[in-house]
């Protein structure tokens, strides 16, 4: 994925990378891509408040300064993120409503393919969370 290529990408960070115990990982990530985060309801301390890369939380719980940067985000990268409707609204098709490509990263299938969300996204990856970060960080552009 050509992270370049887009003018508003955001990470939305969820439990999913505490359980898979890639808080670490996701940390040097972040470092690497250099791109806005928000953090889920139950992944809200992934990320402490005052990192220059938090933008804030999404959802019906969230901010209203990380609801408006996954609005106006080009590229979603959704990382052990189940999201519910806490987390995407009533009105799913609103969801991520500029975005050009949303890939879900989520170590059950179940959760890739419900309905809602899955309408926008892109790129389905199924594995765990800590691989996948691991995976982003050994890739080299």
């Amino acid at each position: 994925m050509n992270i370049e290529r887009y003018e508003n990408p955001l990470i939305i960070a969820g439990h999913g990378i505490r359980l898979s115990g890639a808080i670490d990982l996701f940390h040097e990530l972040l470092d690497k891509l250099n791109i806005p985060v928000v953090t889920t309801f139950n992944g809200f301390d992934i990320v402490a408040s005052d990192h220059p890369n938090f933008a804030g939380r999404i959802g019906t719980m969230g901010t209203p300064e990380g609801n408006k940067i996954l609005r106006e985000a080009d590229l979603v990268l959704c990382i052990g993120t189940r999201n519910n409707v806490r987390q995407i609204g009533y009105k799913k098709e609103a969801f991520a409503k500029s975005a050009r490509k949303v890939v879900l990263v989520d170590v059950d299938e179940d959760e890739l393919y419900k309905t809602g969300v899955g309408l926008k996204v892109r790129r389905f990856c199924c594995m765990d969370a800590k691989q996948f970060i691991q995976e982003c960080l050994d890739y080299d552009d």
